[in-house]
């Protein structure tokens, strides 16, 4: 998020494992009703075009906590269509806490 609302601060953006938005299960945990501009400012995936630095991301398919697809994958495919530099390592059957 620090680099969607300060895209000229960063060389690049690391992150395994990533929540990009607050699905259900998410917002589930915290709680707490979030209101529509409350999810929105939350949603990487929508604002990804403000992103101005090389990302590298990865992701174990594995992952029953923050689903790769739903999460990685859609923000992959959103970077792309943006024009974004993105890297994406995927870890085959991987967990997330496996990973670092």
């Amino acid at each position: 998020m620090s680099s969607i609302y300060a895209p000229n601060t960063f060389a690049g953006i690391y992150a395994s494992c990533p929540v990009t938005h607050l699905d259900e299960g998410k917002i589930a945990w915290a709680g707490r009703e979030f209101a529509p501009h409350e999810l929105a400012i939350r949603d990487v995936a929508f604002h990804a075009e403000r992103i101005g630095c090389p990302i590298f991301l990865e992701h174990g398919t594995g992952d029953t906590t923050v689903n790769y697809e739903s999460h990685t994958k859609a923000l992959v495919s959103k970077l792309h269509s943006a024009g974004k530099k993105v890297l994406v390592r995927y870890y085959e059957g991987m967990k997330g806490e496996n990973i670092i």
